[in-house]
């Protein structure tokens, strides 16, 4: 048997977090039903879709009436044993208010401050999003920036906004404009050669009447870097506007410990800062 003062707590959390699953499981219930009728009869799809979220909610309330009357006692038992506390140990009943007030106002403030102060707050979250495998990246705090999820530090994308709000990195997410740039860098594993994609940008670059090739140092070796104006790419298309341009830089193909892909999408205004931020990474091994 668990302590009092463990179990109701325990039981407290776990009512509350069994009432919300009863919204999404009953959506998914819904959906999955509503899956199952459309192979038998459209008609009954009207049905589901109707009576699906209905009968959730339905249930999400008869489960609320079920446990106002428990809640209600769990409430005023813990305003008697918080009554007893406050009359034997003052300061610490004092110091617990305080606590309380505090934490109940530290997500508001985690919220406010990605609200009111990004991308800046990208790099606070993602702090560790430019120390890739091999090499560590700066990313000014203009750009919001996010790591490749399940990576293992191979890959980290960045936002590019140049349109002069929050020049200082701090702008209401609300009021941010679109993006105008995105840029994505990519270490391989070791032991891949990129003798294969370098070909592909070269033969890329001859087909197009608008292409430009460049090396950039990185440290004890070069980037070669191909620039041609648009791109099949449907991601890019899909958050920048059109008429921007592609950036594909690759290590030597005999690189094949430290291999290093940079690849950008924007408009022909974000390239210089794109070579200032290649400049500006530095090998670690």
């Amino acid at each position: 048997m668990l302590p009092k003062n463990v179990a109701r707590p325990l039981k407290r959390v776990s009512l509350t977090l069994g009432q919300i699953a009863i919204i999404p499981i009953g959506l998914f219930l819904s959906y999955e039903l509503i899956e199952y009728l459309g192979r038998i009869q459209d008609y009954l799809v009207v049905v589901a879709l109707i009576g699906g979220p209905i009968l959730t909610i339905v249930c999400f309330v008869l489960v609320l009436r079920r446990t106002r009357g428990w809640k209600f006692a769990y409430d005023v038992e813990g305003w008697w044993i918080e009554r007893e506390e406050r009359l034997k140990h003052p300061k610490r009943a004092k110091w617990k208010r305080r606590a309380r007030r505090i934490l109940i106002w530290v997500p508001c403030g985690i919220a406010a401050f990605v609200l009111f102060f990004f991308p800046v707050a990208t790099h606070i979250a993602f702090w560790g999003a430019g120390h890739l495998k091999h090499y560590r990246v700066s990313i000014p705090i203009t750009w919001a920036i996010m790591p490749v999820p399940g990576a293992d530090e191979r890959g980290m994308t960045a936002y590019v906004n140049s349109k002069g709000v929050g020049k200082f990195g701090f702008v209401p997410l609300g009021w941010a404009p679109g993006y105008t740039a995105v840029l994505g860098l990519w270490c391989p594993w070791e032991g891949t050669s990129l003798q294969v994609a370098r070909e592909y940008e070269e033969a890329r670059a001859k087909k197009s009447t608008k292409a430009s090739r460049r090396g950039v140092s990185l440290g004890r070796t070069t980037l070669t870097c191909w620039e041609t104006e648009g791109s099949d790419f449907w991601a890019a298309s899909h958050v920048l506007r059109p008429g921007y341009w592609r950036v594909q830089c690759y290590t030597p193909s005999q690189e094949t410990e430290r291999a290093l892909s940079v690849t950008f999408y924007g408009s022909t205004e974000d390239i210089p800062a794109l070579y200032e931020v290649i400049r500006k990474i530095k090998q670690v091994d």
